[in-house]
């Protein structure tokens, strides 16, 4: 079973040494058992590049099933026939998401989490550019991202509808409008801007008109007035200001029911509701402590709004 562990090890780091790392081995020995695998395999399975190893098209087709036993073995080891019980676990889960994912779609179950497992912990981590090779390697067990991955090896599961918002302090001079219902999106664009930038080691379409990259942020000034790297931030620069934010409506509808004074204006036209997804790799979709760690996150789903329920604005 070493020789599967290796070979499954591989196909998700596709370095050598990172392999022998992670397997407890020397690269001399995990080189070996390679080698044992070529043969048994009739087949080289991983060709070198400059950048590490490629599987090749037998690796590929046999991957899924080892990767199988592999997953069956460990499972037989770890017990997985007795009842699970999360009192017992002292695993750290690592769960990537930015922070409008943490504070919106997770934190709200922290608690449960807390009392239910004492002993685990969890890490939530940045997302890089490749979340599909984060959850491959094993740098994530879950993932929290806008829409799903489509990668046959990347499971998914809906969290809640989610849309865009027009938001603003309570004290700006548009929620009279809103409340009048004769707000229009022209009304708004009058104002300057709040805007979240994502990091410059991520990359989204150059198309979207919501989250540029901080590389793109124009040296001129234009309609936005502050940028800021996170979607909280956001509602603290709408105090003492008629700047006008453009952000997430359950964030917002949560910072709202949290006594926050700030007003949702409503969506702008012509932009489509989403759904963010959980994200998991193969490799633990029958694990039972990620299995029930997605379970508890979505336990909250009941605490979201309705995006139906908020109007979109006319232009």
């Amino acid at each position: 079973m070493e020789s599967v562990r290796l070979f499954v090890t591989l196909f998700e780091t596709l370095n050598l040494s990172q392999t022998a790392e992670r397997c407890m081995t020397s690269v001399a020995s995990a080189s070996r058992v390679l080698s044992k695998l070529r043969l048994i395999f009739g087949d080289e399975l991983f060709t070198r590049y400059h950048l590490g190893m490629l599987p090749t098209a037998r690796a590929r087709e046999i991957e899924p099933t080892l990767r199988g036993m592999l997953l069956d073995y460990q499972q037989l080891l770890s017990g997985a026939g007795r009842s699970f019980n999360p009192a017992e676990l002292t695993r750290t889960f690592r769960v990537g998401a930015v922070d409008y994912g943490v504070c919106n779609y997770l934190t709200p179950a922290l608690p449960a989490i807390v009392a239910a497992a004492p002993l685990a912990s969890i890490d939530f981590r940045p997302l890089d550019v490749n979340i599909g090779m984060q959850l491959k390697s094993g740098a994530l067990d879950l993932a929290v991202y806008p829409t799903h991955e489509n990668d046959p090896d990347i499971r998914s599961q809906p969290i809640c509808r989610d849309a865009i918002a027009y938001v603003v302090h309570a004290s700006h001079p548009l929620v009279e409008l809103a409340r009048s219902g004769t707000l229009h999106e022209s009304d708004i664009l009058r104002y300057r801007f709040v805007k979240t930038s994502l990091i410059p080691s991520q990359t989204i379409p150059t198309e979207d008109p919501f989250m540029p990259n901080q590389s793109d942020i124009p040296y001129r000034s234009l309609e936005p007035a502050v940028w800021v790297p996170y979607f909280t931030q956001a509602f603290e620069c709408l105090r003492g200001t008629n700047l006008v934010a453009m952000t997430g409506l359950q964030l917002a509808a949560r910072r709202v029911a949290e006594g926050g004074d700030y007003v949702i204006l409503g969506k702008p036209p012509r932009v489509s509701d989403y759904t963010p997804h959980f994200l998991w790799h193969v490799r633990v979709d029958k694990d039972p402590a990620v299995q029930w760690l997605r379970g508890m996150f979505l336990s909250e789903k009941g605490r979201f709004v309705d995006p139906d329920d908020y109007q979109s604005l006319e232009p």
